[in-house]
């Protein structure tokens, strides 16, 4: 018997082809593109304006409060005295002399609201510039000793702390302060050795332990010119914290007088420079 197989045979079907013109509306793109660009600008922009008006109001808020925090008088430094002159000591190494000089620095911090305080710190001494010959040193005196040079290898302090006293005392061996600081702040600066082994000429007669000295050997003041500059902070019992930071020339020539002469005894005049402004 045949078997009958039945073929089937699938067609393919053919589709017609089709061609796609894609158009691109360039013109479009770069219309969009600009669009999203400026958005993005105008974003940005108003974010650092808004920023900026936040920073502008919060100074403006920093400042009205540092006003009226400061709207009077608390504490002040209305006149400094200054005492410079110089010394010698016999040399280490041969038979000259070394010399030095100093400088004294005395003031009273006037308290007119009669406010008593907690603590007292003098600190972040700077000489700016500095002087060009010596080594200079920085620290407390005893007021008993201004005029005088104590110690030609004093200790150069970073930082003062002075002990609050309740009541008046004699000994100012070491920092010490009134709680209504009535009494003086004195402090000493040394310029050490700006000459070493000074040699003593046969023919000299006579040599002066003061500023006559660097007349005689022959020392240009000028090399000896600095600035001064420290931090004086004061906290009350309530709590609240004054700071002032001084400016101070050290002076070797004052009105009719100079150090070459033997000494310069001078009286600065802060003129309202010398405020203490509250934290």
């Amino acid at each position: 018997m045949r078997s009958r197989v039945n073929k089937r045979i699938k067609k393919t079907k053919s589709f017609p082809k089709i061609d796609i013109d894609i158009k691109i509306n360039y013109s479009l793109i770069v219309k969009t593109l600009v669009t999203i660009l400026l958005y993005v600008i105008l974003f940005w922009g108003f974010g650092s304006l808004w920023s900026k008006s936040i920073a502008i109001r919060n100074f403006g808020n920093s400042m009205n409060e540092f006003a009226q925090k400061n709207s009077e008088v608390v504490f002040e430094v209305k006149d400094i005295t200054f005492y410079t002159s110089a010394s010698a000591r016999s040399s280490s190494q041969s038979i000259g002399l070394d010399i030095s000089t100093f400088s004294d620095i005395s003031f009273n911090i006037d308290n007119p609201t009669g406010r008593v305080i907690k603590s007292l710190t003098i600190s972040n001494f700077s000489f700016d510039p500095a002087p060009e010959i010596g080594e200079t040193k920085i620290n407390y005196k005893n007021p008993y000793n201004f005029g005088k040079l104590e110690n030609f290898d004093i200790e150069s302090a970073n930082e003062i702390s002075f002990k609050v006293l309740d009541e008046e005392t004699d000994i100012y061996i070491d920092p010490v302060v009134y709680n209504n600081l009535a009494s003086p702040i004195t402090l000493t600066y040394v310029n050490k050795d700006i000459f070493k082994n000074y040699l003593v000429r046969t023919n000299e007669t006579a040599i002066y332990y003061d500023g006559r000295l660097l007349r005689t050997a022959g020392i240009n003041i000028t090399k000896l010119s600095t600035t001064l500059s420290f931090e004086i902070l004061v906290v009350t019992y309530e709590g609240e914290k004054y700071k002032c930071k001084l400016y101070l020339e050290i002076p070797y020539e004052a009105e009719n007088s100079s150090v070459l002469d033997g000494n310069v005894l001078y009286v600065m005049h802060t003129d309202g420079t010398a405020r203490f402004y509250q934290l």
